[in-house]
């Protein structure tokens, strides 16, 4: 899973529907999602704290959790299906935990309220998120480029049977992982720039107007 915060709220030039805007904490990629207009205002008034002199719904629903002594632990949009979102907040009072199933939309206004950290699955950021540093992936492209130019899969394979055989260090073992990482980290980036060129041209009329930009720290 990768940890992302809420970049602020944005309006479609096209169907003028609301969307928030996740974003990585590394700022390289970016997770759009439409939203009802009744949803964007409970989370841009999240971000921006303004006093409330009544709690609206998903303050309420806080309050209900705190007066029992449940702690919202953190949200999960774990899947993207015909074009719908999926996620799930997690809670727990005491040793006990529970997941409840919930629309993208209402878990991150509860997250921003509850300063609670939002996690989206892998493979809901290689279908549906954009890059927002392309040089900086076009760099990376270029190093592992010329990373795989220098490892061999002989060499790869004879460290792999290296640290199973002689139990190499912690040290050494972490290079190797480091390594393996490295080669998964680059080839989700490669699919996640491709699917964005892909995007750009089937979608090349469309565009985004941010109306509202928060950053949530």
């Amino acid at each position: 899973m990768i940890e992302m915060k809420v970049a602020g709220i944005a309006i479609d030039a096209v169907s003028r529907n609301p969307i928030v805007l996740l974003r990585d904490t590394l700022e390289r990629r970016a997770l759009p999602i439409w939203i009802g207009e009744a949803e964007a205002r409970a989370i841009s008034g999240a971000l921006d704290g303004r006093p409330l002199e009544r709690p609206m719904t998903h303050d309420l629903m806080l309050n209900f959790l705190d007066s029992w002594g449940i702690t919202v632990e953190r949200i999960v949009v774990h899947a993207l299906k015909n074009s719908t979102f999926y996620a799930v907040i997690t809670v727990s009072q005491g040793d006990i935990k529970k997941e409840m199933d919930a629309r993208p939309s209402d878990a991150i206004a509860i997250a921003v309220r509850a300063k609670c950290p939002i996690w989206v699955m892998e493979e809901v950021i290689l279908e549906a998120s954009i890059p927002v540093d392309q040089d900086a992936d076009e760099a990376e492209r270029r190093a592992f480029r010329e990373f795989l130019a220098k490892l061999t899969p002989e060499e790869l394979v004879k460290k792999k049977r290296a640290r199973k055989q002689l139990k190499l260090e912690a040290v050494n073992a972490n290079i190797i992982g480091a390594i393996i990482r490295r080669v998964r980290l680059s080839r989700t980036r490669l699919i996640i720039v491709n699917i964005y060129e892909a995007k750009a041209k089937l979608k090349s009329s469309k565009r985004l107007w941010v109306k509202e930009f928060h950053y949530w720290t």
